[in-house]
């Protein structure tokens, strides 16, 4: 169960706002020095994410994800379209998830932790996930647990809301194509042949 937690709570980070740093000097050279680093500080805290997601298998979940919201929102469409025929929900599935993009559901992830974690934190997470992936014993600070507990919650209904309107989005291009390229899959026909 620990386990579990923790790979909710490792899935993905983002880029976070790094602190903003006052130049002490006034010179162009200072003023792209301190540019410089902050870049190179969200640059590092965005590799960090990214690798955060791979580490703890966000990247590999996220197709498992999508073709279960998929498989979900074909049951609905049985249910509840009275017009959408056999044909309308095996192309409306196929295109889902022929479009599904990882990286889009990670960014998700990305956006939800941006919000809740500091770099510091990130880097914590990822050396946590390394040593979790390993299978070695991991310490994790009082402070850290602390923060996960308080901000796990949030960053899970975030990321929920992302996903279910990424679907939505999708979902509702796809079935206006379909609607505009086959007319004629909008009938009841064959819808008695689904299972449901």
């Amino acid at each position: 169960m620990k386990y579990i937690i923790l790979f909710l709570a490792l899935s993905v980070s983002a880029h976070a706002q790094s602190p903003a740093t006052t130049p002490t000097q006034t010179s162009p050279a200072a003023s792209d020095s301190n540019t410089t680093e902050a870049a190179q500080a969200t640059e590092k805290f965005h590799a960090d994410a990214l690798q955060l997601a791979d580490l703890s298998g966000v990247r590999a979940q996220a197709p498992v994800m999508w073709k279960s919201m998929v498989d979900d929102g074909r049951k609905q469409m049985i249910e509840q379209c009275e017009l959408c025929s056999k044909k309308f929900m095996d192309e409306w599935a196929k295109r889902m998830l022929e479009r599904m993009k990882t990286d889009e559901v990670i960014q998700i992830w990305v956006t939800a932790y941006e919000k809740h974690f500091t770099p510091e934190e990130l880097t914590s997470l990822v050396e946590l996930q390394k040593k979790t992936n390993a299978h070695e014993k991991i310490t994790m600070s009082t402070a850290l647990a602390a923060k996960l507990e308080t901000e796990l919650p949030a960053v899970k209904n975030e990321f929920n809301d992302g996903f279910a309107k990424l679907a939505s989005d999708l979902g509702s291009t796809i079935t206006n194509e379909i609607q505009q390229e086959h007319p004629e899959y909008l009938n009841t026909s064959d819808k008695d042949s689904q299972g449901k």
